[in-house]
Protein backbone atom coordinates (compact mmCIF):
# COMPACT_ATOMS: atom_id res chain seq x y z
CA UNK A 1 0.00 0.00 0.00
CA UNK A 2 2.94 2.32 0.55
CA UNK A 3 4.09 1.49 -2.98
CA UNK A 4 0.69 2.54 -4.31
CA UNK A 5 0.85 5.86 -2.48
CA UNK A 6 4.39 6.52 -3.66
CA UNK A 7 3.73 5.82 -7.35
CA UNK A 8 0.49 7.82 -7.35
CA UNK A 9 2.18 10.84 -5.77
CA UNK A 10 4.97 10.69 -8.36
CA UNK A 11 2.55 10.46 -11.31
CA UNK A 12 -0.10 12.97 -10.20
CA UNK A 13 -0.60 15.95 -12.52
CA UNK A 14 1.11 19.17 -11.48
CA UNK A 15 1.34 22.82 -12.47
CA UNK A 16 4.67 24.53 -13.11
CA UNK A 17 5.16 28.16 -12.08
CA UNK A 18 7.92 29.90 -14.02
CA UNK A 19 9.04 33.42 -14.75
CA UNK A 20 8.41 35.50 -17.87
CA UNK A 21 11.60 34.40 -19.58
CA UNK A 22 10.67 30.77 -19.13
CA UNK A 23 7.23 31.50 -20.56
CA UNK A 24 8.77 33.00 -23.69
CA UNK A 25 11.06 29.99 -24.09
CA UNK A 26 8.12 27.63 -23.62
CA UNK A 27 6.19 29.53 -26.29
CA UNK A 28 9.13 29.26 -28.67
CA UNK A 29 9.19 25.51 -28.11
CA UNK A 30 5.43 25.30 -28.63
CA UNK A 31 5.58 27.31 -31.86
CA UNK A 32 7.77 24.82 -33.64
CA UNK A 33 11.03 23.94 -31.95
CA UNK A 34 11.16 20.40 -33.27
CA UNK A 35 13.25 17.64 -31.81
CA UNK A 36 13.42 19.08 -28.32
CA UNK A 37 11.13 16.51 -26.73
CA UNK A 38 13.29 13.54 -27.58
CA UNK A 39 15.31 11.73 -30.17
CA UNK A 40 12.34 11.10 -32.43
CA UNK A 41 11.22 14.74 -32.29
CA UNK A 42 7.71 14.16 -30.99
CA UNK A 43 6.47 17.74 -31.33
CA UNK A 44 2.78 17.01 -30.73
CA UNK A 45 3.40 15.76 -27.23
CA UNK A 46 5.75 18.66 -26.58
CA UNK A 47 3.24 21.24 -27.76
CA UNK A 48 0.37 19.79 -25.77
CA UNK A 49 2.51 19.57 -22.64
CA UNK A 50 3.70 23.15 -23.04
CA UNK A 51 0.17 24.41 -23.65
CA UNK A 52 -1.19 22.65 -20.60
CA UNK A 53 1.74 23.93 -18.58
CA UNK A 54 1.12 27.50 -19.70
CA UNK A 55 -2.55 27.23 -18.75
CA UNK A 56 -1.69 25.90 -15.33
CA UNK A 57 1.04 28.50 -14.86
CA UNK A 58 -1.29 31.44 -15.28
CA UNK A 59 -3.48 30.07 -12.54
CA UNK A 60 -0.53 29.47 -10.22
CA UNK A 61 0.98 32.89 -10.88
CA UNK A 62 -2.35 34.49 -9.98
CA UNK A 63 -2.35 32.57 -6.73
CA UNK A 64 1.25 33.49 -6.00
CA UNK A 65 2.63 29.93 -5.81
CA UNK A 66 6.39 29.60 -5.89
CA UNK A 67 6.93 25.86 -6.35
CA UNK A 68 5.21 23.22 -8.45
CA UNK A 69 2.17 21.88 -6.56
CA UNK A 70 -0.46 19.34 -7.54
CA UNK A 71 -3.31 20.46 -9.68
CA UNK A 72 -6.48 20.76 -7.63
CA UNK A 73 -8.24 17.78 -9.32
CA UNK A 74 -5.13 15.60 -8.92
CA UNK A 75 -4.87 16.54 -5.24
CA UNK A 76 -8.50 15.58 -4.73
CA UNK A 77 -7.89 12.21 -6.40
CA UNK A 78 -4.90 11.54 -4.13
CA UNK A 79 -6.86 12.50 -1.02
CA UNK A 80 -9.76 10.25 -2.00
CA UNK A 81 -7.36 7.41 -2.78
CA UNK A 82 -5.66 7.74 0.61
CA UNK A 83 -9.02 7.66 2.40
CA UNK A 84 -10.06 4.52 0.53
CA UNK A 85 -6.77 2.91 1.58
CA UNK A 86 -7.48 3.70 5.22
CA UNK A 87 -11.03 2.35 5.03
CA UNK A 88 -9.80 -0.77 3.23
CA UNK A 89 -7.22 -1.47 5.92
CA UNK A 90 -9.76 -0.91 8.71
CA UNK A 91 -12.37 -3.23 7.18
CA UNK A 92 -9.70 -5.85 6.47
CA UNK A 93 -8.69 -6.14 10.12
CA UNK A 94 -12.35 -5.97 11.15
CA UNK A 95 -12.92 -9.10 9.06
CA UNK A 96 -10.11 -11.07 10.73
CA UNK A 97 -10.22 -9.92 14.36
CA UNK A 98 -12.94 -10.19 16.95
CA UNK A 99 -11.92 -6.90 18.61
CA UNK A 100 -12.85 -4.86 15.51
CA UNK A 101 -15.68 -7.06 14.20
CA UNK A 102 -18.42 -4.69 15.55
CA UNK A 103 -17.43 -2.21 12.81
CA UNK A 104 -19.12 -4.49 10.25
CA UNK A 105 -22.49 -4.32 12.01
CA UNK A 106 -25.11 -1.74 10.94
CA UNK A 107 -24.41 0.24 14.10
CA UNK A 108 -20.69 0.13 13.38
CA UNK A 109 -21.17 1.36 9.80
CA UNK A 110 -23.36 4.19 11.06
CA UNK A 111 -20.65 5.12 13.54
CA UNK A 112 -18.10 5.23 10.72
CA UNK A 113 -20.31 7.77 8.96
CA UNK A 114 -20.66 9.82 12.14
CA UNK A 115 -16.88 9.87 12.66
CA UNK A 116 -16.17 10.99 9.08
CA UNK A 117 -14.54 7.73 7.91
CA UNK A 118 -17.01 7.01 5.09
CA UNK A 119 -19.87 8.92 3.51
CA UNK A 120 -23.54 8.05 3.67
CA UNK A 121 -23.54 6.97 0.01
CA UNK A 122 -20.53 4.72 0.56
CA UNK A 123 -22.24 3.13 3.57
CA UNK A 124 -25.33 2.48 1.44
CA UNK A 125 -23.27 0.83 -1.29
CA UNK A 126 -21.35 -1.33 1.20
CA UNK A 127 -24.58 -2.37 2.91
CA UNK A 128 -26.38 -3.27 -0.31
CA UNK A 129 -23.53 -5.07 -2.08
CA UNK A 130 -24.08 -8.80 -2.54
CA UNK A 131 -20.99 -10.03 -0.70
CA UNK A 132 -20.51 -11.49 2.80
CA UNK A 133 -20.09 -8.99 5.60
CA UNK A 134 -16.52 -10.13 6.21
CA UNK A 135 -15.63 -9.52 2.57
CA UNK A 136 -16.50 -5.84 2.30
CA UNK A 137 -12.83 -4.88 2.17
CA UNK A 138 -12.74 -6.46 -1.31
CA UNK A 139 -15.15 -3.74 -2.45
CA UNK A 140 -12.76 -1.05 -1.24
CA UNK A 141 -9.91 -2.61 -3.20
CA UNK A 142 -12.06 -2.50 -6.33
CA UNK A 143 -12.87 1.15 -5.63
CA UNK A 144 -9.15 1.89 -5.43
CA UNK A 145 -8.49 0.22 -8.77
CA UNK A 146 -11.43 1.92 -10.47
CA UNK A 147 -10.50 5.34 -9.07
CA UNK A 148 -7.03 4.88 -10.52
CA UNK A 149 -8.50 4.09 -13.93
CA UNK A 150 -10.85 7.09 -13.87
CA UNK A 151 -8.05 9.40 -12.72
CA UNK A 152 -5.84 8.32 -15.62
CA UNK A 153 -8.69 8.68 -18.09
CA UNK A 154 -9.37 12.22 -16.86
CA UNK A 155 -5.69 13.14 -17.13
CA UNK A 156 -5.15 13.73 -13.41
CA UNK A 157 -2.81 10.73 -13.14
CA UNK A 158 -0.02 10.64 -15.70
CA UNK A 159 1.99 7.64 -16.81
CA UNK A 160 2.12 5.05 -19.56
CA UNK A 161 0.67 1.57 -19.86
CA UNK A 162 3.62 0.16 -17.93
CA UNK A 163 2.73 2.30 -14.93
CA UNK A 164 -0.86 1.08 -15.10
CA UNK A 165 0.30 -2.52 -15.21
CA UNK A 166 2.57 -2.02 -12.20
CA UNK A 167 -0.21 -0.37 -10.18
CA UNK A 168 -2.66 -3.18 -10.89
CA UNK A 169 0.03 -5.74 -10.09
CA UNK A 170 0.50 -4.12 -6.68
CA UNK A 171 -3.24 -4.38 -6.09
CA UNK A 172 -3.07 -8.10 -6.89
CA UNK A 173 -0.22 -8.52 -4.42
CA UNK A 174 -2.27 -6.77 -1.73
CA UNK A 175 -5.18 -9.13 -2.39
CA UNK A 176 -2.89 -12.14 -2.07
CA UNK A 177 -1.39 -10.82 1.17
CA UNK A 178 -4.64 -10.25 3.03
CA UNK A 179 -6.08 -13.43 1.56
CA UNK A 180 -3.20 -15.33 3.12
CA UNK A 181 -4.11 -13.99 6.56
CA UNK A 182 -7.47 -15.70 6.45
CA UNK A 183 -5.96 -18.89 5.07
CA UNK A 184 -3.40 -19.10 7.88
CA UNK A 185 -6.05 -18.53 10.53
CA UNK A 186 -8.39 -21.13 9.04
CA UNK A 187 -5.78 -23.72 8.02
CA UNK A 188 -3.91 -24.07 11.30
CA UNK A 189 -3.14 -27.29 13.19
CA UNK A 190 -6.07 -29.37 14.52
CA UNK A 191 -7.30 -28.53 17.99
CA UNK A 192 -6.65 -32.11 19.21
CA UNK A 193 -2.96 -31.72 18.49
CA UNK A 194 -2.78 -28.61 20.67
CA UNK A 195 -4.51 -30.51 23.49
CA UNK A 196 -2.04 -33.37 23.24
CA UNK A 197 0.91 -30.98 23.41
CA UNK A 198 -0.66 -29.35 26.48
CA UNK A 199 -0.96 -32.72 28.21
CA UNK A 200 2.60 -33.73 27.33
CA UNK A 201 4.05 -30.50 28.68
CA UNK A 202 2.09 -30.79 31.92
CA UNK A 203 3.15 -34.44 32.42
CA UNK A 204 6.82 -33.64 31.84
CA UNK A 205 6.76 -30.75 34.31
CA UNK A 206 4.91 -32.77 36.96
CA UNK A 207 7.16 -35.82 36.60
CA UNK A 208 10.49 -33.98 36.59
CA UNK A 209 10.76 -33.57 40.42
CA UNK A 210 10.12 -37.33 40.96
CA UNK A 211 12.74 -38.16 38.33
CA UNK A 212 15.23 -35.81 40.00
CA UNK A 213 14.81 -37.33 43.47
CA UNK A 214 14.84 -40.93 42.15
CA UNK A 215 18.22 -40.40 40.49
CA UNK A 216 19.80 -39.08 43.69
CA UNK A 217 19.91 -35.40 42.67
CA UNK A 218 20.39 -32.99 45.54
CA UNK A 219 17.21 -31.15 46.64
CA UNK A 220 18.67 -27.75 45.67
CA UNK A 221 19.40 -28.84 42.08
CA UNK A 222 16.00 -30.52 41.90
CA UNK A 223 14.17 -27.34 42.88
CA UNK A 224 16.26 -25.15 40.52
CA UNK A 225 15.86 -27.61 37.66
CA UNK A 226 12.10 -27.79 38.14
CA UNK A 227 11.80 -23.99 38.08
CA UNK A 228 13.97 -23.56 34.97
CA UNK A 229 12.20 -26.35 33.09
CA UNK A 230 8.80 -24.90 33.94
CA UNK A 231 9.81 -21.44 32.75
CA UNK A 232 11.21 -22.73 29.44
CA UNK A 233 8.47 -25.21 28.56
CA UNK A 234 5.56 -23.03 29.62
CA UNK A 235 7.06 -19.99 27.91
CA UNK A 236 7.50 -21.84 24.62
CA UNK A 237 4.02 -23.27 24.92
CA UNK A 238 2.45 -19.84 25.51
CA UNK A 239 4.37 -18.48 22.53
CA UNK A 240 3.01 -21.34 20.40
CA UNK A 241 -0.52 -20.43 21.50
CA UNK A 242 0.00 -16.84 20.43
CA UNK A 243 1.16 -18.00 16.99
CA UNK A 244 -1.89 -20.26 16.86
CA UNK A 245 -4.23 -17.34 17.65
CA UNK A 246 -2.28 -14.13 16.91
CA UNK A 247 -5.32 -11.83 17.12
CA UNK A 248 -6.57 -13.45 20.37
CA UNK A 249 -9.94 -14.25 18.80
CA UNK A 250 -10.32 -17.47 20.84
CA UNK A 251 -8.57 -16.27 24.03
CA UNK A 252 -5.81 -18.91 23.85
CA UNK A 253 -3.40 -16.36 25.20
CA UNK A 254 -5.96 -15.13 27.75
CA UNK A 255 -5.57 -11.59 26.51
CA UNK A 256 -1.82 -11.47 27.11
CA UNK A 257 0.43 -9.87 24.49
CA UNK A 258 -1.76 -10.20 21.37
CA UNK A 259 -1.02 -8.33 18.16
CA UNK A 260 -2.06 -4.69 18.62
CA UNK A 261 -4.36 -4.09 15.65
CA UNK A 262 -4.75 -0.41 16.47
CA UNK A 263 -1.01 0.10 15.97
CA UNK A 264 -1.08 -1.68 12.59
CA UNK A 265 -4.04 0.43 11.48
CA UNK A 266 -2.32 3.64 12.65
CA UNK A 267 0.84 2.77 10.69
CA UNK A 268 -1.13 2.20 7.51
CA UNK A 269 -3.12 5.41 8.04
CA UNK A 270 0.12 7.36 8.33
CA UNK A 271 1.49 5.72 5.19
CA UNK A 272 -1.63 6.60 3.19
CA UNK A 273 -0.75 10.34 3.22
CA UNK A 274 3.03 10.17 3.72
CA UNK A 275 3.91 10.12 0.03
CA UNK A 276 1.23 12.59 -1.01
CA UNK A 277 2.48 15.16 1.52
CA UNK A 278 6.09 14.38 0.67
CA UNK A 279 5.62 15.51 -2.93
CA UNK A 280 3.06 18.27 -2.35
CA UNK A 281 5.59 20.71 -3.84
CA UNK A 282 8.71 20.24 -5.93
CA UNK A 283 11.46 22.84 -6.34
CA UNK A 284 12.13 22.25 -10.06
CA UNK A 285 9.79 23.04 -12.93
CA UNK A 286 8.91 21.17 -16.07
CA UNK A 287 9.41 24.24 -18.28
CA UNK A 288 13.08 24.65 -17.31
CA UNK A 289 13.77 20.95 -17.69
CA UNK A 290 11.98 20.93 -21.05
CA UNK A 291 14.08 23.84 -22.34
CA UNK A 292 17.31 22.63 -20.72
CA UNK A 293 17.59 25.67 -18.46
CA UNK A 294 18.56 23.94 -15.22
CA UNK A 295 21.63 25.97 -14.28
CA UNK A 296 19.79 27.44 -11.30
CA UNK A 297 19.54 23.93 -9.84
CA UNK A 298 23.20 23.02 -10.30
CA UNK A 299 25.59 23.27 -7.34
CA UNK A 300 29.29 22.41 -6.96
CA UNK A 301 30.05 18.75 -6.47
CA UNK A 302 31.87 19.35 -3.19
CA UNK A 303 29.77 22.29 -2.13
CA UNK A 304 31.03 25.75 -1.17
CA UNK A 305 34.03 26.33 1.05
CA UNK A 306 33.63 28.04 4.42
CA UNK A 307 35.15 31.26 3.07
CA UNK A 308 32.86 31.28 0.03
CA UNK A 309 29.84 30.60 2.23
CA UNK A 310 30.77 33.55 4.49
CA UNK A 311 31.17 35.83 1.47
CA UNK A 312 27.80 34.80 0.07
CA UNK A 313 26.15 35.39 3.45
CA UNK A 314 27.70 38.86 3.62
CA UNK A 315 26.48 39.64 0.10
CA UNK A 316 23.02 38.43 1.03
CA UNK A 317 22.97 40.69 4.08
CA UNK A 318 24.05 43.67 1.97
CA UNK A 319 21.40 42.89 -0.63
CA UNK A 320 18.78 42.49 2.05
CA UNK A 321 19.72 45.82 3.60
CA UNK A 322 19.54 47.49 0.18
CA UNK A 323 16.07 46.05 -0.46
CA UNK A 324 14.86 47.17 2.94
CA UNK A 325 16.18 50.68 2.28
CA UNK A 326 14.42 50.79 -1.10
CA UNK A 327 11.18 49.58 0.42
CA UNK A 328 11.34 52.15 3.21
CA UNK A 329 12.05 54.89 0.66
CA UNK A 330 9.07 53.82 -1.47
CA UNK A 331 6.91 53.76 1.63
CA UNK A 332 7.99 57.27 2.58
CA UNK A 333 7.23 58.52 -0.94
CA UNK A 334 3.76 57.00 -0.79
CA UNK A 335 3.13 58.60 2.59
CA UNK A 336 4.28 62.00 1.26
CA UNK A 337 1.99 61.70 -1.75
CA UNK A 338 -0.93 60.84 0.49
CA UNK A 339 -0.18 63.84 2.70
CA UNK A 340 -0.10 66.16 -0.35
CA UNK A 341 -3.43 64.80 -1.53
CA UNK A 342 -5.05 65.13 1.87
CA UNK A 343 -3.50 68.57 2.64
CA UNK A 344 -6.20 71.34 2.87
CA UNK A 345 -5.03 75.05 2.71
CA UNK A 346 -5.79 77.14 5.77
CA UNK A 347 -8.63 79.64 5.35
CA UNK A 348 -8.34 83.15 6.90
CA UNK A 349 -10.42 83.68 9.99
CA UNK A 350 -13.83 85.26 9.40
CA UNK A 351 -14.40 88.50 11.20
CA UNK A 352 -17.76 88.61 12.83
CA UNK A 353 -19.23 92.14 12.92
CA UNK A 354 -21.34 92.86 15.91
CA UNK A 355 -24.19 95.21 15.07
CA UNK A 356 -25.33 97.37 17.93
CA UNK A 357 -29.05 97.68 17.99
CA UNK A 358 -30.95 100.73 18.99
CA UNK A 359 -31.82 100.72 22.61
CA UNK A 360 -35.46 101.24 21.95
CA UNK A 361 -35.56 98.58 19.29
CA UNK A 362 -33.67 96.26 21.59
CA UNK A 363 -36.15 96.83 24.31
CA UNK A 364 -38.97 96.12 21.91
CA UNK A 365 -37.30 92.92 20.66
CA UNK A 366 -36.55 91.79 24.18
CA UNK A 367 -40.13 92.43 25.04
CA UNK A 368 -39.42 95.21 27.51
CA UNK A 369 -42.60 97.17 27.98
CA UNK A 370 -43.40 100.09 30.17
CA UNK A 371 -45.54 99.25 33.09
CA UNK A 372 -48.91 100.90 33.33
CA UNK A 373 -50.62 100.75 36.67
CA UNK A 374 -54.34 101.14 36.50
CA UNK A 375 -55.83 102.61 39.62
CA UNK A 376 -59.47 101.86 39.32
CA UNK A 377 -61.52 102.77 42.31
CA UNK A 378 -64.90 101.52 43.25
CA UNK A 379 -66.66 104.92 43.09
CA UNK A 380 -65.25 105.81 39.62
CA UNK A 381 -67.63 106.39 36.84
CA UNK A 382 -67.38 104.66 33.50
CA UNK A 383 -66.05 107.77 31.79
CA UNK A 384 -63.24 108.26 34.32
CA UNK A 385 -62.17 104.62 33.95
CA UNK A 386 -62.08 104.94 30.14
CA UNK A 387 -59.99 108.09 30.33
CA UNK A 388 -57.47 106.40 32.60
CA UNK A 389 -57.22 103.44 30.17
CA UNK A 390 -56.62 105.84 27.27
CA UNK A 391 -53.78 107.50 29.13
CA UNK A 392 -52.18 104.12 29.80
CA UNK A 393 -52.42 103.09 26.13
CA UNK A 394 -50.66 106.29 25.05
CA UNK A 395 -47.70 105.44 27.26
CA UNK A 396 -47.26 101.96 25.87
CA UNK A 397 -46.51 101.80 22.08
Amino acid sequence: MNDLGMTLAAHAARVDPYDKGDELRAESVTNGDEGVNGVNGDTSTSASASTSTSAGTSEVNMNGAKFSPYTEPAKQVLELMSRYMRVFNLLTYASFTGSHRPLLTPQGMTRLVDRGIITEDEKQVLSDVQVPVTQRHNVLLLWIMRLFQDGRKAGHIEGSAGFEQQFLEKCHVIRAQYGGIGDELAGRMPLAYAHIVQVLVDVILWMYPFMAFSTGMTPLLGVLGTGLLTIFYQGLFDLAKQFLDPYDNESYGKGEDPLCIDTLIAETNAGSIRWMNGLSEKPFTYAKIHTGDTLDYQLPLRGWTAEEADEMEEMERIEQARKEAEESEKLNQQLNQQEEILHVPETPPVEIQIIELDKGLEEIMMGAEEECNLQIQENMTMEEALEQMDECSEKVP
